[in-house]
Parts: structure tokens; C-alpha cells; sequence
């Protein structure tokens, strides 16, 4: 199921406006922390294929809270709270056998609101920053470069959307391999280009570039790189005796 744009625009709003000392009280006296529960226990019901939307609003909030992450674990144990590392808490709760795909697919959701953040700030930046008697925007170097970023930042978008939207219990592989290692790819590239659009700027300590990169750069590195879930793919692939287009053609449909 998609999760309603209202009830998204809701959740990005008690975002932002949470209490830095407790940001989970408002977050549970709203309800969305339960929003994976059944609807017999409160929650909305909603399943891991709703959850991209809220992944992706989650991840541009300064400082980051594992806020799709708790509201995963929730599902096993309805008082978690503040649940970072969601793959070690499902092995721990004996699901080791979605533990790494779905914290995989977590991370790369979480990795597309930062790129997401990074490409706004830079579109932002180039039409500010003036070099030459104009903004630096105005310039065909720039643009090609935040073009090349966009398209990135969409591909990664594409591909971990329709791993959500595909998501089954046992998980394939497949989908969730070519989202996080699309998305990780991606990442090198929004990441180079955002710091060399902005300059030095981009690494003082006082820019939110170098703190959203560095979230960026770690979330690629969890739960499994691009170069492990490579390997994952071509096994998938490989243990399917499928001609490779039928393979394709069934992940398409299977979203």
C-alpha cells in the first residue's frame, strides 16, 4: 500500500516540529510510530511496501532519528524505541532470514532523502553563490554537473521505490540488491558533486554538507556495500533458470 500524501505531509510536519530533548513523544502521541501495527492494535496497518515515502521524509531530519527503523521493530515488540541497528535487533528476535535484506532496504530508502537533500542544496547554493559578475548556476559546467546529480539521484529513487513496492516475506534478493547498490552508487556521485559545486564552504564544520554526506557515505556502507549485494544480484540471477529479459520482466511485474 502508498501511504496517503496527506498523512505523509502530517508526518514530515511533527518532524520537524519534535522536540530536540524528546523527539519520540510526538512522534508516539501522534501514532506514527505504530503505524505498522494492525489496525485491531491501533496501528494503521500498514505494511514494509508503504514505508518508502516515510524513509525518505525520516532521513533529511537533522540531527537523524531511526524513525522507520523503530517503527519496523515495533511490529515485533511494541515498546522498542530508538532502534538503530534494525538488523541486529531482528536477528536477535529470530528473523535473521529478512534482517539484512530489510535493513538493506531501510538504509537505501534513508539514502535517497539524503541525496534528495544534497541535490536541493546544491540546485540552492549554485543560484546564490555568484562567481564572475552571476550566480554560479548560470555557468554550463555547473549545470552539466547537477544534471548528472539529478539523474542519479532519480535512478536510486526508481530503484529503491520499486524494491519497497515489491517487497515480500521471504524477500527476493533481487530487488532489494539492486536498490541499495544502485543507491550506493549514486551516493559517490551526489556526494563529489555536492562538495565541489559548494567549494570550501562544503567541508567547514558549520555547513550541513559534510554532516549529510557523511550519513550518506556510512548508510552505503551498511548492511552490505554495493560490491556484496553485486554478488547477491548475480547469484539471484544465476540461480534462475529464466532467460535473463524473463528475469527482468518478472522483477518489473513483481511491483
Amino acid at each position: 500500500m502508498t501511504i496517503d500524501p496527506l498523512l505523509l505531509e502530517q508526518f514530515d510536519r511533527c518532524l520537524r516540529a519534535a522536540d530536540a530533548a524528546d523527539p519520540w513523544g510526538e512522534l508516539l502521541a501522534a501514532g506514527f510510530l505504530d503505524l505498522c501495527q494492525p489496525e485491531s492494535e491501533g496501528g494503521a496497518g500498514v505494511g514494509i511496501d508503504g514505508l518508502f515515502g516515510l524513509a525518505v521524509a525520516a532521513a533529511r531530519l537533522r540531527p537523524a532519528l531511526p524513525v522507520v527503523q523503530t517503527i519496523v521493530a515495533r511490529r515485533h515488540e511494541p515498546d522498542a524505541l530508538a532502534v538503530a541497528d534494525i538488523e541486529r535487533f531482528l536477528v536477535d528476535r529470530g528473523c535473521a532470514d529478512v534482517a539484512r535484506p530489510l535493513a538493506a532496504l531501510l538504509a537505501a530508502g534513508s539514502m535517497v532523502g539524503l541525496m534528495e537533500a544534497l541535490l536541493d542544496m546544491t540546485v540552492d547554493y549554485a543560484r546564490v553563490r555568484e562567481q564572475f559578475g552571476g550566480p554560479i548556476a548560470r555557468f554550463q559546467a555547473v549545470q552539466h554537473q547537477i544534471a548528472v546529480m539529478a539523474e542519479h539521484v532519480f535512478a536510486a529513487r526508481i530503484a529503491t521505490e520499486a524494491a519497497f513496492a515489491g517487497w515480500r516475506h521471504p524477500p527476493r534478493d533481487a530487488l532489494v540488491a539492486i536498490a541499495k547498490s544502485r543507491a550506493t552508487r549514486a551516493a559517490r556521485v551526489v556526494a563529489a558533486t555536492a562538495h565541489a559545486v559548494h567549494g570550501a564552504i562544503g567541508i567547514s564544520g558549520e555547513h550541513a554538507l559534510g554532516g549529510l554526506a557523511a550519513r550518506l557515505r556510512a548508510l552505503g556502507m551498511a548492511h552490505g556495500g554495493a560490491t556484496y549485494w553485486d554478488e547477491r544480484l548475480g547469484a539471484a540471477v544465476l540461480d534462475d533458470d529464466a532467460p535473463a529479459i524473463e528475469i527482468v520482466v518478472g522483477l518489473q511485474r513483481s511491483t
